[in-house]
């Protein structure tokens, strides 16, 4: 990936890890002060969205992301969990059941099927503490909640890759306005059909 792609993704990180960090440390459970402001009608449609200048070339360095090993499998693996078909499928039980944490509500089973049905964009990925990929996740036709799955790579013999999801979640204090504020500056990636998967 390129260094600009990698800037996205940085950048996308670094909004949500501010964000979701005021919120912890203000205590606040629905939105935090920091939260974008909701625009005006005597906003300009350049303040509405500071990225509407992105270049082409940009876009394309960023459209890497979907071809990333790790984003494949949790495609495949949402797949599978929606076709009831998950456990031969790369998705481990405890990504299923999930874990039961204070302001999170995790697994799969503790979301509507409807969301997995639908292609998901990618905010951020990022190498996981425990190992393979924290990968971030907005869902095209309910964007309603950002999601957070951890996507493993096993060793296996013989030399193909194969990935397991070990953990999906969403926290529970981030309020469906900020949301709408974060796909509104990210507006020109989210608009571009290939950049989902």
């Amino acid at each position: 990936m390129t260094r600009f792609g990698k800037s996205i993704i940085l950048v996308v990180s670094l909004i949500a890890v501010l964000g979701f960090a005021a919120w912890t440390i203000l205590g606040q459970s629905d939105k935090p002060e920091t939260q974008p402001t909701v625009a005006s009608e005597e906003t300009s449609e350049e303040e509405i969205n500071v990225m509407t200048n992105v270049d082409p070339k940009e876009i394309e360095e960023y459209r890497m992301v979907y071809k990333n090993p790790y984003v494949i499998s949790l495609r495949t693996a949402l797949n599978a969990y929606s076709a009831g078909d998950w456990q031969e499928n790369g998705v481990a039980e405890a990504a299923v059941t999930g874990i039961e944490r204070e302001g999170i509500t995790s697994g799969l089973d503790s979301f509507d099927k409807e969301y997995f049905e639908s292609k998901f964009w990618v905010a951020t990925i990022d190498d996981s503490i425990a190992g393979g990929k924290d990968i971030q996740i907005i869902f095209q036709d309910r964007p309603d909640k950002m999601f957070y799955a951890w996507v493993y790579k096993l060793n296996t013999e013989g030399g193909e890759d194969e990935f397991e999801l070990r953990g999906f979640s969403s926290r529970d204090d981030i309020s469906a306005d900020y949301l709408q504020e974060f796909l509104k500056f990210y507006d020109p990636l989210l608009n571009e059909e290939d950049l989902a998967i």
